[in-house]
């Protein structure tokens, strides 16, 4: 589902964290389990921001079960394949 870049989902209620929850630590632990949910040799990339009113989010928190130039390179196919 493609989203309009003009609309911004309503954050969910269900599991709110402060924002200085978000750790490394914190991330690792959701790869862990998101890894462990996904068929063997499955590649993943977790991207979290806070909502911002005006779209503009100043902080990224990033995760991934690859090396760093593989999720780049699987985002950026991603972003490609997504209509403007």
């Amino acid at each position: 589902m493609k989203e309009n870049d003009s609309q911004q989902p309503e954050p969910s209620e269900a599991g709110k964290i402060p924002l200085a929850a978000m750790t490394p630590e914190y991330l690792q632990s959701l790869a862990h389990e998101i890894a462990g949910s996904l068929p063997a040799q499955t590649g993943f990339v977790l991207l979290a921001f806070p909502f911002d009113p005006k779209g503009k989010s100043s902080q990224f928190f990033y995760t991934s079960n690859t090396k760093r130039p593989q999720a780049v390179k699987a985002v950026k196919a991603w972003i490609s394949t997504q209509g403007k």
